[in-house]
């Protein structure tokens, strides 16, 4: 062939001009001399029926064979089904949550069979939350569930609990796990129960009960916990890491990250070990060291955009605003938000919506956009309640009640400070409790209620002890000028008062 001929056989408009030339039987014939002209280079063809999960010389191939396959007609309909499973396998091995969905469903529309067809569904529903795609999920799960016949599956109830969780509808995510709980202890399954423990326990710690979160999740790590496995004290020792970091207790938090860390590198769990790097960021950027959190989040995006996380990806990229806030950096900040927002929302991940909103909020009242601020603040509440996310609603009125006060209305600061602080006791929220109590001293000092700011001023200063921090210079000046007292309990030296405290979303 010369160089011309070459040229003009791979030149892509030239070759689908030629390809369309032929008759329909002849590009038939020709798409299954292409199947047996890629299995005779790669040796062999899979044997049907085998085990799709061990890999085959095929496997590099799958997808394009899949589709000579399926263009070859309805006599290579088998073999059509051997590739399509195939490359549903081959994309989960190489961590292509989507393309794993897209195959499993495809699959799932090729099969005879009930059971298959709701195997096939299970494993699309998974994939697609492991991909983020929470809607897909639930919309390709539920068909998974109604397809059983009088059975149920645990593992679909708990998968679909999972999705509707995600996707803020609590009551009835709860219903699901607690279904599939039922199912995996009347068929004597541990491992399925203690997973779907895991579940609830998260939930629980969601949306504001750390008590009975955390009681669910020790019970969990404990080596003799029924169905316990290495992976699943890791999982548990992560989730109450997020506990603690929330009641308080740093400490305990770092030592339990660090814990779930060395096993996911340990077992090859790089998913799992993404997540985990930028909750154990986040717990680093609240305790001031902002360039080990940096270098945390950066080692996690990396992990996110490796396996096709966009979810995870979507709630990094927030906390790197919420770290990029901190440091008075609000532009680039913004843009963080607004980035993670467009991928939240293609998700469906309400209850990091919410957060990100209210995060976002932060920035706009810091570059003097008041107005702008608080319909953001309000959009974000409407969010996190509609999700039942009591700790991010707790925050989001505080803040909002700090706009009110900024804006010249102490009345309407008042009432939602007090909401605020009445959610902050609910959930154990005693790091936001300090903060937004001596911001309410300052509003009952600017209504006249001396005694009652004293009291609330003392109670904030307590709380924000706890945790080894002193009130800002800022809030601890006006107290001063409300009240005319130069001795009023500050707590120590003055230190440089920061923007309001930006949260970050659920992981």
């Amino acid at each position: 062939m010369t160089a011309e001929q070459a040229f003009l056989f791979r030149h892509a408009l030239l070759r689908d001009a030629a390809y369309q030339l032929q008759l329909p039987a002849d590009r038939a014939r020709l798409h299954g001399l292409s199947v047996a002209a890629i299995e005779t280079l790669c040796g062999s063809r899979p044997a049907e029926g085998g085990d799709a999960a061990i890999p085959h010389a095929t496997d590099a191939f799958a997808e394009e064979l899949a589709e000579h396959a399926r263009d070859a007609g309805e006599t290579w309909r088998d073999v059509r089904v051997l590739y399509v499973r195939r490359a549903a396998e081959s994309a989960a091995r190489r961590f292509q949550p989507a393309a794993e969905s897209r195959w499993w469903l495809e699959l799932a529309g090729l099969v005879s069979s009930a059971q298959e067809r709701r195997v096939a569904l299970a494993k699309a529903g998974s994939a697609s939350l492991t991909a983020g795609r929470f809607r897909d999920a639930e919309r390709v799960l539920r068909e998974a569930r109604d397809l059983h016949a009088g059975r149920t599956d645990g593992a679909v109830l708990r998968s679909l609990g999972t999705a509707l969780r995600e996707l803020g509808r609590v009551p009835e995510a709860v219903a699901s796990l607690r279904s599939a709980l039922r199912v995996f202890r009347r068929a004597g399954d541990a491992a399925g129960s203690s997973q779907t423990l895991l579940q609830l326990a998260s939930l629980r710690q969601d949306t504001g009960r750390p008590r009975e979160a955390e009681r669910i999740l020790r019970g969990l790590m404990c080596e003799d916990a029924p169905g316990g496995t290495p992976g699943l004290r890791a999982s548990a020792a992560a989730v109450l890491a997020r506990v603690c970091a929330r009641t308080g207790r740093a400490a305990e938090a770092a030592h339990l990250y660090r814990l779930a860390l060395r096993h996911l590198r340990a077992t090859g769990q790089h998913r799992g070990e993404g997540i985990v790097l930028g909750n154990l960021g986040n717990l680093l950027a609240d305790s001031g060291r902002l360039r080990d959190a940096g270098r945390a989040y950066a080692a996690a995006l990396v992990l996110h955009r490796t396996h096709g996380l966009r979810r995870s990806e979507a709630v990094l990229l927030a906390n790197v605003g919420r770290m990029l806030e901190r440091r008075r950096r609000y532009p680039e900040a913004g843009a963080r938000y607004r980035e993670a927002l467009a991928l939240m929302r293609e998700s469906g991940d309400r209850r990091s919506e919410g957060v990100t909103l209210g995060n976002l909020a932060n920035t706009e009242r810091a570059a003097g956009r008041l107005e702008e601020a608080g319909l953001l603040y309000a959009e974000a509440l409407a969010l996190l309640r509609a999700v039942h996310d009591r700790h991010g609603e707790g925050i989001a009125l505080g803040n909002a009640a700090d706009l009110y006060a900024q804006r010249g209305d102490p009345a309407a600061a008042d009432r939602l400070f007090r909401e605020a602080l009445s959610v902050h006791r609910s959930v154990r929220n005693r790091r936001d409790e300090g903060t937004d109590r001596l911001r309410h001293a300052v509003v009952l000092a600017t209504l006249g209620r001396s005694a009652e700011a004293r009291r609330q001023w003392r109670a904030g200063r307590a709380r924000m002890a706890g945790f080894g921090r002193r009130p800002p210079a800022k809030l601890r000046g006006q107290m001063r000028r409300l009240l005319k007292d130069a001795r009023i309990p500050a707590g120590g030296a003055a230190r440089r008062q920061a923007p309001p405290a930006p949260t970050r979303p659920r992981r």
